[in-house]
């Protein structure tokens, strides 16, 4: 039942309007975005970091799935940190310069 609701064309169409409505919300430079944008890039280092866990490799092992190295594991987790903390970093950056209200 789940992978049938996210596999929905309606639930693809309401999640395209989310993110075309924070992108757009980043572009003018609204508050709740960012702090919205800070909340899921928190959540990107900890599923991250979580891809890393032995229950990753377990659940690959029985799905027949050679799992990954724990290098190909360290270089995903760095990569994906990075790019997020990176992110972070220019949103802690310009944090006056975003206001409250839309216009």
């Amino acid at each position: 039942l789940a992978i049938a609701i996210l596999s929905s064309a309606i639930f693809n169409g309401l999640l395209s309007a989310v993110l075309l409505f924070g992108a757009l919300g980043l572009y003018m430079r609204v508050q709740w975005v960012r702090i919205l944008s800070i909340t899921f890039l928190w959540g990107m280092i900890l599923l991250a970091f979580g891809c890393m866990s032995p229950l990753r490799v377990s659940d690959d092992i029985a799905g027949g799935i050679t799992p990954p190295s724990i290098q190909e594991l360290a270089i995903q987790y760095f990569i994906l940190s990075s790019f997020s903390i990176w992110c972070m970093h220019v949103l802690g950056k310009y944090k006056g310069k975003f206001r409250v209200a839309w216009y």
